[in-house]
C-alpha cells in the first residue's frame, strides 16, 4: 500500500509520492561532505581541493532550473510504473507478460496503474515519458511495456540518477568508515586487467549482476507491499558497476606487483574512464530482465 505520508528517511528524501516542498541545499551538501572527507583522509589538503573545486565550478555553466528535491523522487518512480507494470497480477497475462494497456478505464489501465505512484500527474505525462526511455511503446492504440528497466540517455534525469548512486554510496562509506555501521559494501577490485579485456568484464558483469538486481528488485518490492500505512519508509538501493580506471596502462607507473614498469605498445588506445558512471551513457535506473 502506498501513502502520501511524509516521514523522514535516513538518506533525507521524505515520503514515497510527490508533496509540495521547498528545495534546499541539504543534497548537495551531503555529496561535497562527503568527497571532500574521503579525499582529505586519502591525503589531499583541503585547501587545495577548495581551490580545485571553484576552478571546476566556474568552468560548469549555469543550471537552467535550480534542484528540485521532486525529481528525484520523479525519477525513481518512474521505474516503479514499470515495475508494477511486471509484478502485479492485474496487469499481466498467464506467462507473466506485461499486458498491452489502454490509456484510460478502471485498472487494468494506465491511469489506474499510475494514479498510487504519481497521485497528481497525468497518466499521458508519465506514459510519454516512460515511451521517452523505451520502456514502453506504443501499439494498435494501447501501450506495450517492452522492458523492465527505466533507461535514460543523459540529460537531467539521468543526472539526478546518478546523484542517487553517489549520494548512497557516499552514506554508505562514511558511515562504515565512521564505525557507525556494518552495511554491505564489498569490492572486487584488480589492478591487472588488461585493457584489452575490459569489454568482456562488461558483459560478463551484466550476465551475472543483473539477475541478482532482479532478485533484489522484486525482494524489495515485497517488502513494500507488506508495510503498514502508517510506518516510516526508507529509500534502500542495491547496485552492481563496473568501474576501469587506467593504472598499469599508464607509462611511467610503478608495478608493485611485478617491481618493474608497465608500458603501453604503440597504437594502444587509453581506456575509457568511467568517472563515477557507467561507461554508456545509457544510465539502468531499475534493472531486472534485458530489454
Amino acid at each position: 500500500m502506498r501513502t502520501t505520508r511524509q516521514t523522514k528517511r535516513s538518506n533525507g528524501l521524505k515520503g514515497r509520492t510527490e508533496p509540495a516542498r521547498q528545495s534546499g541545499e541539504g543534497d548537495s551538501g551531503e555529496v561535497l561532505e562527503g568527497i571532500a572527507t574521503l579525499l582529505v583522509g586519502c591525503g589531499f589538503a583541503p585547501e587545495v581541493l577548495e581551490t580545485q573545486f571553484s576552478q571546476v565550478c566556474r568552468s560548469l555553466p549555469r543550471p537552467r532550473e535550480p534542484w528540485n528535491e521532486d525529481e528525484a523522487l520523479y525519477t525513481i518512480n518512474l521505474s516503479e510504473v514499470v515495475a508494477e507494470w511486471h509484478d502485479d497480477p492485474r496487469y499481466v497475462d498467464g506467462r507473466g507478460r506485461p499486458l498491452l494497456l489502454p490509456l484510460h478505464g478502471p485498472a487494468p489501465s494506465v491511469a489506474a496503474l499510475v494514479k498510487p505512484i504519481f497521485p497528481t500527474r497525468s497518466a499521458e505525462s508519465i506514459i510519454g515519458a516512460l515511451v521517452t526511455t523505451g520502456a514502453v511503446r506504443p501499439r494498435h492504440g494501447r501501450y506495450e511495456c517492452v522492458s523492465r528497466s527505466v533507461l535514460f540517455n543523459a540529460g537531467r534525469e539521468a543526472s539526478v540518477r546518478a546523484l542517487l548512486v553517489i549520494r548512497g554510496v557516499l552514506s554508505r562509506l562514511a558511515r562504515n568508515l565512521a564505525g557507525h555501521s556494518s552495511g554491505l559494501e564489498q569490492a572486487a577490485i584488480s589492478a591487472r586487467v588488461p585493457v584489452r579485456d575490459v569489454p568482456k568484464l562488461n558483459r560478463v558483469a551484466g550476465r551475472l549482476g543483473l539477475p541478482v538486481l532482479q532478485a533484489m528488485d522484486v525482494y524489495m518490492r515485497g517488502c513494500a507491499r507488506r508495510a503498514k500505512a502508517a510506518e516510516p519508509r526508507a529509500l534502500v538501493a542495491f547496485g552492481t558497476y563496473l568501474n576501469d580506471f587506467s593504472v598499469e596502462g599508464r607509462p611511467g607507473v610503478v608495478d608493485t606487483t611485478r617491481g618493474g614498469r608497465s608500458r603501453r605498445s604503440a597504437g594502444q588506445a587509453s581506456p575509457r574512464r568511467s568517472n563515477g558512471v557507467p561507461n554508456s551513457s545509457r544510465v539502468r535506473l531499475r534493472s531486472g530482465r534485458k530489454p
